[in-house]
């Protein structure tokens, strides 16, 4: 065959059932990449999803002589926000607890959810956790726990020795079908214990 003739017939046919033949291959291998990719992905999901924070482990205390004094923590938190001309945007709020110091534990005694009156919605923890050097734990109100309201709080009584570093307290507000996500930092109050239920 000289260059001026071009394929044959026969080879253009061969050509043209080879064709669908490596589509068909290729769209098999994605498909398969795919299912992977999304069972892969599923594994992911279930590792991080919330689970509660045990700390150290249950039962575990601080021994009396690591606890100097109690003290408190005031966290803003927002179980929803406005937006266009007042419409609620509802958020789940996670609050982060963290140990920043690198030698010594504490002990977080309470932890209470508050509403917009300052009124106790819920506690979230319902016996004290002790978090070891440069820990956290994590507490989760959902989105579609509205009591909060605009306003929530959280409090957080705690106890250490006296010469720690002090723990970071934030709570984390998001809406992920707006890409809406901030957070508060807590500051120090006074500890009242007669406040610990």
């Amino acid at each position: 065959m000289s260059p001026e003739q071009g394929p044959s017939e026969g080879s253009r046919k061969r050509g043209g059932r080879v064709l669908p033949v490596i589509g068909a291959v290729v769209a098999a291998g994605l498909i398969v990449t795919l299912s992977l990719l999304a069972e892969r992905l599923s594994q992911i999901e279930e590792r991080v999803g919330f689970t509660p924070s045990t700390g150290l482990g249950p039962g575990v205390l601080l021994p009396a002589e690591l606890v100097a004094r109690g003290r408190a923590a005031f966290i803003p938190a927002y179980s929803h926000i406005y937006s266009g001309g007042g419409e609620p945007v509802q958020l789940e709020v996670t609050l982060s607890v963290r140990n920043t110091d690198p030698a010594h534990p504490i002990q977080i005694d309470s932890v209470r959810y508050l509403d917009t009156d300052g009124g106790l919605v819920r506690a979230l923890s319902n016996e004290p956790l002790v978090l070891g050097p440069l820990q956290t734990a994590s507490y989760l109100v959902e989105q579609t726990d509205t009591r909060g309201g605009s306003g929530a709080s959280f409090v957080v009584e705690w106890s250490a020795k006296d010469e720690i570093n002090q723990p970071v307290f934030e709570s984390i507000m998001i809406d992920a079908t707006k890409g809406l996500a901030f957070a508060s930092r807590g500051v120090p109050i006074e500890r009242h214990e007669d406040s610990v239920d």
